[in-house]
């Protein structure tokens, strides 16, 4: 984000996290690190980078018959870490943002408490059906057991100042071109990006006319698209691409400037 932050954001834990990474790793002081909508995966890649992020803490495993107590000793790559979370934060996910949260420095920041599952499972292969385990559950020293109540954030903070979410907005399929005087669901969602896109109140009524054609190409400008009465499938995946760039920056996104300030200062 600049030469002394670094922002990472992951959507889940799979052989090669880890090490894709590190790959990527920027030498910064300080850290973003986005885990909203993890949804977990491997316990063990999220323990590496655990390791890489975090130190002097310990969590515990429970299973059925025995406990174990893993800690962290790898030193501290940087020096401060603020992690963002959401209520789809869950598993693996969470045992990153449980030790962040028990951290007296770093710092978790989220609109809501995180999902609340600690399950360890494993997974087994039988018949050509694959079944998952639980073997376990990982609690922290602090914070306890999360299972069901989730982990509450250091700074409540909502991540859009304004009445807007992804689930405000249809979904724009780039599947089809969109055709001149089309009246259809995927105009009303690409009328919805257009105005969100330049700012202004263009008419969102789902009937594609020649404003709407006029604005979005002027937006993508794609070399060769030189028919004006449809939208190709390029163009509209085009556009898909510059609200979501746009939807998650820090122009929008309240909880990545908060983030961020409280780094610096």
């Amino acid at each position: 984000m600049n030469n002394k932050v670094s922002y990472c954001y992951i959507s889940f834990f799979k052989n090669g996290t880890y090490n894709e990474f590190i790959n990527k790793l920027k030498e910064t002081e300080y850290l973003i690190l986005d885990l909203r909508d993890n949804t977990g995966g491997l316990l063990s890649e999220a323990l590496k980078i655990a390791n890489e992020l975090l130190s002097n803490n310990s969590f515990i495993i429970n299973y059925k018959n025995d406990q174990e107590i893993i800690e962290l000793k790898n030193e501290k790559i940087f020096k401060k870490i603020v992690c963002i979370i959401n209520e789809n934060t869950m598993s693996s996910g969470e045992l990153i943002a449980g030790l962040v949260k028990e951290s007296p420095v770093d710092i978790l920041i989220g609109e809501t408490n995180s999902y609340g599952k600690n399950s360890i499972q494993k997974c087994m292969n039988i018949k050509n059906t694959v079944i998952k385990l639980t073997i376990g559950k990982f609690l922290f020293k602090s914070i306890g057991n999360i299972e069901k109540i989730g982990i509450e954030p250091d700074y409540i903070c909502k991540r859009y100042s304004f009445n807007i979410s992804r689930t405000y907005f249809a979904k724009l399929s780039s599947k089809e071109n969109i055709k001149l005087h089309e009246f259809s669901g995927n105009v009303f969602a690409l009328q919805q990006r257009l105005n969100f896109l330049i700012d202004d109140n263009i008419t969102i009524n789902g009937k594609c006319d020649i404003e709407t054609l006029t604005i979005a190409k002027r937006l993508v400008e794609v070399e060769g698209c030189i028919n004006k009465s449809l939208l190709s499938k390029q163009e509209i995946e085009i556009i898909n691409k510059l609200f979501f760039f746009r939807l998650t920056s820090i122009e929008y996104d309240q909880q990545l400037k908060r983030a961020l300030y409280l780094l610096e200062n």
